[in-house]
């Protein structure tokens, strides 16, 4: 009986690690890393990246603490999440800068 019981708690406490472990993987998987052109957008505290090679439009906000405006009209690569504010926008993690100048398809 009490092999049972041990055998039992072992198999519970494995699939819950395979739970945790493929949650941890989603909230990861929700991350986009974009590079493209930067400009300002129409909304306060909104910016436009303009993909490279797609031409698609993002609708970006800056994480706390970080300065989007001194990439205006910048090449980056940025690493977004989703707003949780406002699904059609997301949220910078990271910003990289790739070059002082761009053309936005």
């Amino acid at each position: 009986m009490k092999i049972q019981a041990v055998w039992a708690l072992a198999l519970a406490l494995a699939f819950g690690s395979v739970a945790f472990a493929n949650q941890a993987a989603e909230q990861k998987n929700n991350e986009n890393v974009v590079t493209g052109c930067l400009a300002m957008g129409s909304g306060s505290g909104e910016f436009v990246i303009t993909e490279e090679g797609t031409g698609k439009r993002w609708t970006v906000v800056a994480g706390t603490g970080m300065d989007l405006a001194k990439h205006d009209k910048h090449k980056v690569k940025l690493t977004l999440t989703p707003d949780p504010q406002k699904p059609d926008r997301m949220t910078v993690t990271k910003a990289e800068h790739v070059a002082d100048t761009c053309s936005a398809s």
